[in-house]
């Protein structure tokens, strides 16, 4: 499935990986994680349907929730920092603009991904946490389980 391309996607990213080693949470952050951290929950999922549409082009909109304990990043963009922005930063440059295969076990192919919305970092005063949220849109090629 889709979901599992991109956790492994970002999993095996050489920047991500800097920051956390760990695969992305479905959903929503355990309590208790280890900082940073991030999550994923799929926003909006659904096929492309039209006159001259590409068959089993399909939509998938899907936001990533980066946490951390601090809010002292590096500048520049350089990972060796670990806050909320520092993750989403790196979620984005591997992510944005990639056109290629997920490593899920289906293969899922990717026609175009693109960051549509940033959000952050904003502090958590209950949880004292930073989260930075970062949204893409994953244009996919779905292929049918029924032949």
């Amino acid at each position: 499935m889709v979901e599992d391309g991109l956790v492994l996607f970002l999993q095996a990213n050489a920047g991500v990986n800097t920051i956390v080693s760990t695969p992305a949470y479905p959903d929503y952050l355990p309590s208790g994680s280890p900082l940073p951290n991030y999550s994923y929950v799929s926003v909006f999922k659904g096929p492309l349907y039209g006159l001259q549409a590409q068959p089993g082009l399909t939509q998938w909109r899907v936001q990533i929730d980066c946490f951390s304990g601090t809010d002292q990043g590096t500048q520049a963009g350089q990972y060796s920092g670990a806050n909320s922005a520092d993750l989403a930063l790196a979620v984005y440059h591997a992510h944005s603009g990639y056109k290629g295969v997920f490593p899920d076990p289906q293969h899922t192919q990717v026609d175009s991904a693109f960051m549509i919305d940033w959000n952050g970092p904003k502090f958590d005063a209950v949880r004292r946490t930073f989260h930075t949220m970062v949204e893409f849109r994953i244009w996919y090629i779905w292929s049918s389980p029924i032949v």
